[in-house]
């Protein structure tokens, strides 16, 4: 049926997705029909993919699932979230892309931007679990397979993820990304000839890359072929001559040495505007390096003197700060400090009076569980207070759960949260799906009573547990 007949996109949209399970053909009609009059409407090109796929018609499904994607670039939540996430700020990054992942759950887009952010705070199983989502509603999203391989990488499952590089190359063998990702990776599990063999391949297709060069140069020196890796240096330094990593490199390799014309390079590239930080410290390695060799001390101490300010500026590290903090903590735990509390030692007595069979050495399963509950009990909105070794019993519906924590700073998300369930709700009754307005009314109740509940514990005074301070520590107070 045309979109017409229906009166409305949303309708039309409601009854191609009602004939979905029973009449794929049918729901990838409606999805044209839609198409026709909204070519980048994102929820009817989905729908086309999944009837599509239903059908069989895999390419076709594919196809219609990328066009989906791309016309995520549009949607200015998600725009909005890819900035915020390249600017570092990932708590407006989430409060963009969250509601909008509310409204379209099955968004492969949202879901990868989701995933970035949970990776980036060391979510690793959540990012994991939402880019197999993303794959599973759209196999050929490339930027998802990537993005999932390098969560694997990062949890040191490196055969997990050689084998999505390995799936997304299947689907698209040049794709030089992934094979670039592969061979780094083949690097950390020890299979040196493999990747070697695959930099040979990429660099025979893009050789005037010297990121490539340089990671090339990287495993030759790991396998021991020295001299080819001073030339895969030496061709990353002709390629990008202001690019310092390659010159650093080289600094490090015992087998070479640089030459007046390598210094000369090196200094006039330091007196150019055009160069980062990064590359400017290490710069400035490589020709301390370079004088020491040539037994300029002085030039040598002063060029690593001038790395290590930009170094010194990246860690914001505050010597007088550890200073005063050491200083102060000699000051505070003295011989008299252990002394008086000397008793502590009774529980390792009481404990040495006991039968030893009492006691046996933890296992590792047993303290890895042991800290992942305590891991797993941090949620968006606060912590989980439940026991340890109990699993969620309420299937991670936290603001129905009991034992949820709501933390004080998360009140803005909670009202963010019942906006986005009274705009649900509203949708609801008006499609007429009484079971799905009775849920938002339960989980609405549930809401606003945690919020009443950490608005009135916010409101009690701290109590005062006569902790010791450090006295003269910078920040605390002195005494």
């Amino acid at each position: 049926m045309t979109m017409q007949q229906f009166g409305s996109l949303e309708a039309a949209l409601a009854n191609g997705i009602r004939l979905l399970p029973v009449d794929p053909e049918s729901a990838a009609e409606q999805a044209r029909s839609i198409l026709s009059e909204d070519e980048q409407n994102r929820d009817a090109l989905r729908l086309l993919s999944s009837a599509l796929r239903r059908l069989g018609r895999e390419e076709e499904a594919d196809q219609a699932a990328l066009e989906a994607i791309k016309a995520a670039s549009n949607e200015p939540a998600l725009v909005g979230a890819a900035r915020a996430i390249r600017a570092g700020d990932l708590k407006a990054a989430e409060h963009l892309v969250r509601p909008f992942l509310s409204r379209n759950p099955d968004d492969p887009a949202a879901l990868r931007l989701l995933a970035e952010i949970a990776a980036q705070v060391g979510a690793l199983d959540d990012a994991e679990k939402m880019l197999r989502r993303a794959i599973e509603l759209a196999p050929v999203y490339a930027s998802a397979h990537l993005k999932l391989a390098k969560v694997l990488f990062d949890k040191g499952d490196f055969p997990g993820a050689i084998g999505q590089l390995d799936h997304l190359l299947a689907v698209n063998p040049e794709h030089g990304r992934a094979r670039s990702t592969k061979a780094a990776t083949l690097v950390r599990v020890g299979e040196y000839d493999e990747a070697i063999a695959l930099y040979e391949q990429l660099i025979a297709r893009t050789p005037e890359k010297p990121d490539l060069w340089i990671s090339y140069g990287h495993i030759l020196n790991t396998v021991g072929r020295f001299p080819d890796a001073v030339a895969a240096y030496r061709r990353a330094v002709d390629l990008r001559p202001a690019q310092g990593e390659a010159w650093f490199y080289l600094s490090n390799l015992k087998t070479s040495r640089f030459t007046d014309d390598d210094v000369a390079a090196m200094l006039s590239t330091l007196e150019r505007d055009d160069i980062d930080d990064d590359a400017r410290l290490q710069l400035y390695f490589a020709l301390g390096k370079a004088f020491e060799d040539a037994a300029d001390y002085a030039k040598a101490f002063e060029h690593y003197a001038a790395g290590n300010r930009i170094r010194a500026d990246q860690l914001k590290y505050d010597p007088g700060e550890m200073h005063s903090l050491v200083r102060a903590s000699e000051r505070t735990f003295t011989r008299d400090f252990f002394g008086e509390r000397e008793a502590a030692g009774a529980t390792d007595r009481r404990r040495q009076a006991r039968p030893t069979d009492e006691y046996r050495p933890v296992t590792e399963p047993e303290w890895l569980g042991f800290e992942q509950h305590f891991d797993q009990r941090k949620v968006e909105l606060g912590g989980c207070a439940r026991p340890y070794g109990t699993p969620c019993q309420h299937e991670h519906a936290c603001l129905r759960c009991p034992m949820l924590n709501i933390n004080p700073k998360m009140l803005p998300r909670l009202d963010e949260i019942e906006v986005d369930l009274l705009a649900r709700r509203s949708r609801a009754e008006q499609e007429g799906w009484l079971g799905e307005v009775e849920g938002i009314d339960l989980t609405l109740t549930f809401l606003r009573q945690k919020r009443e509940q950490t608005q009135r514990l916010a409101r009690i005074a701290p109590v005062d547990l006569g902790l010791p301070a450090f006295p003269g520590a910078a920040g605390g107070p002195a005494g």
